[in-house]
Parts: C-alpha cells; structure tokens; sequence
C-alpha cells in the first residue's frame, strides 16, 4: 500500500531541514507492515502563513495538483498533515482514492478514546478555522473547550526539535494548558499543529495527568490504511474472499448501509458465520425508522409520533409545531438529521437553498423534538440475559458483545 502525505511545514524547510527529517522520521514510524509513505511538501514560497484566507487559498491550489498528481501515479491514499486540511473537500469530490485530514482523523480518534476532548491551541487565528472543521463533522458537541498556549510562534517549534531545553517550555507549558482542559471535563487532549505535535512526539509526552494525548501523527495513517482496505472489500466478492478462512466471529463495525441494513447480516448468515450486532430481520426493520414503529409502538414500546414529508411539503409549510426533527427514513447514526427550531437559519418555511438534509433526500422523517439523554443498549440474551448501557461509546458496548461471545465459545 502506497500513501501520500502532504505536508506544509515542509515549504518552511527543506526534506534536509530539521523539521523534514523528524516528520519523515515519524510517519515512517507510524507505517504499518507494508504500507510505504511519502511524504511532500509544497514550494518554498507556499505555506508562510497559512491562517490567513488568502494564503491559504494559494496553498490550496498547490494541494490539489498534488491530489491530482498521487491519483495518476497510483498512491492508494493521501493524508493532509495540516490542522487546516486544505483542499480536504475538494479533493473528495476529485479523486476515487480516500483523502484523509489531520485534524479530522483526530477528533474521530479522540471520540472512540473517550466521550470529551479539547483542542490546546497555540494561535488564535487557528480556532474558528480548526472549529469550523469539527462542526462539519457534526462533533462539536463532544468538545469541551479550547485552551489557549502562548509560545512563540512559528520557529520555535523549529526550534525545539533540536534544542532539548526549548522543547521542555513547551511540554511544560502545554502540560499546564492542558489541566485546564481536564478541569472542564475533558477526557482527550488534541494538540492542534502538527508541528506542536511532532515536539510532544518527540519529547515522549502521551499522557496528562492520565489523560491522553493525541500528540500522534498516526491517526491519519491508521486511518487511510483502514479505507484503502475496505475499498477492497466493498464488493461482494471482496468481503466473501476476506472471510473464506471462517473466522470464530465476524466483528461487525459498520455503519448504516450496508453494515446495519441487513445486507451484511444475510451474508453472514449464508456463511454460516457468528457476528455481532443484530441478525438480519431485526436489521432489516430497524434501519427503517417508520417500519420499527410499526414493529414496536403494538407492543406498548412508546415512540414520537410524526411523519413522512416529501421536500416540497417543507418548501410550503412545517409539517409539525416548531421545533422539530427532520432525518432520513432508511439511513444508520445521525446522518442527514436536522433539527428545525424557531430560530433556525433556514426560513420559516423551510428555503430550499437552505443548507440541510431536504437537499439530499426526497422524503424526511419529521417528528416532534424530544430533549433528553441519548442512550445505547445491547441486549444479550442466554442462560441469563444482560443489558449494557453505553451514554457515548457504542464501540465499548460491541467490544462487550465480542468479548461475550468469544467467552460462550466451546473449548478446543
């Protein structure tokens, strides 16, 4: 596997230059089996002060040829090591192969190691633009603050890869900025600059006060490896081949379609393979928010009332009391959901160049909103049945279906 990392920090200074050669250090590092990484930077004169706008835009254009150009030579992936991610949408909609961003492969890190991060910060022109980013990813809810470092900025991360005592100010400072953080009730700390990160990889700093740090430049990695392999098995013929070696117990990690419609269950079934997750029939309903009604509100189960628009109805008039919600029928997570309230920025009614989900789909779930606490549970049933609750991390809760499973296992 072949990966493209696209770096800025690397204009500022040359592969030769004491910043070129620790990152490329790093990501090397970061590999895994098999897996080559380049790493690129941009033209000398680029990158010089990538928070302003305009600067940025030049840089961008430089990013996307580069796109263009690790597309046409056969990389599999490209990674933008830069908190900006320049580029990251538009080479989305360019390229066939995965483009993934610093800063977003880190917060999806940081929200599978725990329910609440911040960002540490060391320039203030950095926080709308980094912000930006998470709100598109629909995370800003999981960030509980951004704390603020005053270092010197840009070369003394330059620097401190090279002077021992300079690089200790800024694990001190950084350490003291982010108990800060960890008084709001953060759980993950996300250094934000990949140049700060590679003076905390160096330094050896992974924890604060017991709380982790993603001063790693491999999330990205792991990341764009994880794509590129699921790009592989998005056929039929690919997931089938995967599992010919019948493993013990298939763990079911997808999302929406085609890991939790029902599509991969009867596949497995027809395997004859244990899985976790739901069998197909439940699949099959509950990915169908109006068929799951019907399944469950006869069994005295209660469920918000509403019902099925079509985006013109919207476009005339709200079809329940304001505020309500709006989300896709057949659709897994939170994707496409939207929750209209009397101050939405949409219109009243709903403008069709508003930004929302009636743009994508044709008919919309609508119904009420309900405030309260949004819970996870997995029933396991046996000789003794068992509810886990899980507020935040559905992945804790399938590691304990995996784990009970295995465990019912007959012995060898």
């Amino acid at each position: 596997m072949r990966l493209f990392y696209q770096t800025l920090g690397m204009s500022r200074g040359s592969k030769t230059g004491t910043y070129g050669k620790v990152l490329q250090r790093l990501i090397a590092n970061a590999a895994a089996p098999g897996t080559t990484i380049d790493v690129f930077g941009l033209a000398p004169h680029r990158a010089v002060a990538d928070q302003y706008r305009y600067l940025e835009f030049q840089d961008t254009t430089e990013v996307l040829e580069n796109g263009l150009r690790a597309e046409r030579e056969g990389y599999d992936a490209i990674l933008l090591g830069n908190i900006f991610q320049p580029g990251l949408h538009e080479l989305r909609e360019l390229l066939n192969i995965p483009v993934l961003g610093l800063s977003e492969s880190a917060v999806q890190m940081a929200c599978l190691m725990g329910p609440t991060f911040s960002l540490i910060n060391v320039n203030p022109k950095f926080n709308r633009r980094v912000i930006e980013g998470i709100r598109l990813q629909g995370l800003e809810g999981r960030m509980t603050s951004v704390e603020m470092m005053t270092v010197e900025r840009p070369g003394v991360f330059d620097i401190a890869l090279s002077d021992p005592e300079v690089a200790a100010r800024i694990v001190e400072q950084f350490t003291a900025t982010a108990r800060h953080a960890l008084d709001k009730g953060a759980e993950v700390l996300i250094p934000a600059g990949g140049s700060l990160m590679a003076v905390l990889i160096e330094s050896g700093l992974t924890h604060v006060d017991g709380a982790i740090s993603m001063a790693r430049l491999a999330p990205g990695t792991a990341t764009a490896d994880f794509f590129v392999v699921i790009g592989d098995l998005v056929s039929l013929d690919g997931l089938t081949a995967a599992l010919a070696e019948k493993p013990d117990v298939v763990f079911n990690a997808l999302n929406g379609v085609p890991g939790e419609d029902g599509s991969v269950q009867g596949l497995l079934d027809l395997m004859g393979l244990a899985y976790t997750h739901s069998g197909l029939a439940t699949s099959v309903i509950a990915i169908d928010k109006q068929l799951t009604k019907q399944a469950l509100v006869p069994h005295g189960i209660p469920m918000p009332g509403g019902r099925i628009v079509t985006r013109e109805e919207l476009y005339e008039r709200d079809p329940l009391p304001r505020p309500y919600v709006l989300k896709p029928v057949n659709e897994g997570s939170s994707v496409g959901v939207a929750i209209v309230t009397a101050d939405s920025n949409v219109g009243n009614p709903i403008s069709p160049d508003a930004r929302g989900p009636w743009q994508e789909f044709a008919e919309l779930l609508a119904e009420p909103f309900i405030k309260g606490r949004e819970l996870t549970d997995a029933v396991l049933d046996g000789p003794r049945s068992v509810v886990l609750r899980e507020a935040h991390n559905r992945m804790a809760v399938q590691m304990a279906v995996l784990h009970r499973m295995l465990a019912r296992r007959p012995a060898a």
